[in-house]
């Protein structure tokens, strides 16, 4: 018997949970395919996002937009699976040298700044753990989301929808018709692809410029650190999770395009966490994944331009967590009420 849904998702990473949830958050139906076997980005990822980019202490890309979109997604889903998985959270960037922290005054002091920078310099060293070079300041309105547990909470939702299939998805087993797409026993308005960096290997997007990067990270226990809600940052990112524990990372390659961790990343991360950390480090974990980058740095969303029953959710790169609820809303918006996609994401640019 055929079964009728307003969209098939392929992936069930972070772009194809707030894909879907947009989908129901508007009452329509969806069904999710996802191989949950499968290692990707997503489940491994930190899940932390901050509203500056401190290279060179500048806002991230579209920040004021994202935020109210972030907060009112990840409140949607928490509410479907009453659970809690975003945190906001203040980072602590502890500056290299005086012109940085010079930088970084200047900034603070402008409007523009004012809500994420905070002026005061501090000289914490967090119970003597942390080397304080010159100085430290925190940035507001940042946070993290649990995604492995978010993942694992939203399949179990959709699952008591009749809106999950677990398998590995076959591009061969899709059927295109006028004004649709049939899958198996299941029939739609729109098939969207939301598969990460495999989305290279998809023969009707397979013109994208995608760039996979692999990224490392550890899990470690520090001695005597407690950062309470606070995440340091200095050359890597100090996350801290529970029970003493802190994420730790991470990598960037793109020569090597695998799932497997390496004694490299490994000695990278450790190198750059002895320059900010004086304790005694545990290594507790070390995960790997492949994030779908892009050339530009920029997502990529709409519809296939030959065949609108397509439609694609991809290229989040390192920033997922902050630009996929605002994008899949978007996307939503312009496959229901014609609505424009930014231009730097939008598939039409390429």
């Amino acid at each position: 018997m055929m079964k009728n849904v307003d969209a098939i998702i392929v992936g069930q990473g972070i772009s194809g949970t707030l894909m879907s949830a947009e989908f129901l958050k508007n009452n329509k139906k969806v069904l999710v395919i996802d191989d949950e076997k499968s290692v990707t980005s997503s489940k491994v990822a930190a899940g932390l996002y901050n509203p500056i980019v401190f290279k060179r202490v500048v806002k991230s890309w579209l920040i004021d937009e994202l935020l109210p979109v972030l907060n009112q997604s990840y409140e949607y889903i928490e509410q479907c699976c009453n659970a809690k998985f975003h945190r906001p959270r203040t980072i602590v960037k502890v500056f290299v040298g005086e012109d940085e922290k010079l930088q970084w005054l200047q900034k603070a002091q402008q409007p523009a700044f004012s809500d994420y920078l905070n002026q005061y310099i501090s000289d914490d060293t967090f119970n003597d753990c942390i080397n304080l070079h010159h100085g430290l300041a925190t940035v507001n309105k940042a946070g993290n989301v649990d995604v492995k547990s978010m993942l694992t909470a939203w399949a179990d939702y959709l699952k008591t929808k009749e809106s999950y299939v677990n398998e590995a998805f076959s591009y061969n087993d899709i059927e295109l018709m006028n004004g649709g797409v049939k899958w198996q026993n299941y029939k739609a308005k729109y098939l969207i692809f939301c598969e990460g960096y495999r989305a290279i290997n998809n023969p009707f997007f397979n013109n994208l410029p995608f760039v996979p990067a692999k990224g490392e990270l550890l899990t470690v226990k520090i001695e005597h650190l407690n950062t309470g809600n606070q995440v340091l940052n200095k050359g890597v990112f100090v996350l801290p999770l529970h029970e003493g524990a802190y994420r730790v990372g991470a990598t960037y390659v793109w020569d090597k395009i695998n799932e497997e961790t390496t004694s490299e990343g490994l000695n990278e991360i450790m190198q750059k966490l002895h320059k900010l950390v004086k304790s005694n480090i545990e290594i507790i974990d070390q995960q790997a994944g492949i994030r779908p980058s892009t050339k530009d740095r920029r997502p990529v969303l709409g519809k296939h331009p030959n065949l609108p029953q397509l439609a694609i959710l991809n290229g989040m790169g390192t920033k997922a967590v902050l630009l996929a609820p605002y994008f899949a809303k978007q996307l939503f918006e312009h496959l229901y009420h014609q609505k424009g996609i930014h231009p730097e994401a939008d598939i039409r640019r390429i």
